[in-house]
């Protein structure tokens, strides 16, 4: 995503958020699926590079902190 971001490449970006928004919804992340929904339905031709980026620093923050919390519950299972 942030190849496509830095190359302009909207649709294709889009078409990523897209890809991977069910499997965020499948683990009850719907904060980070909605923030997927906006990318994947940006408005092409009003691309605001800033709203943009925004938007791909929650997504990144938000998986790091699902991750981040993923591995707490497994480091409890051992």
């Amino acid at each position: 995503m942030k190849e496509c971001y830095r190359d302009n490449k909207w649709d294709e970006l889009g078409k990523i958020a897209h890809r991977i928004k069910p499997s965020f919804a499948y683990v009850g992340l719907q904060d980070l699926q909605t923030t997927l929904a906006l990318i994947e339905t940006w408005p092409r031709k009003k691309v605001i590079k800033k709203v943009v980026n925004e938007l791909l620093k929650q997504v990144q923050n938000d998986t790091n902190n699902a991750f981040e919390q993923l591995r707490k519950e497994l480091t409890t299972l051992k």
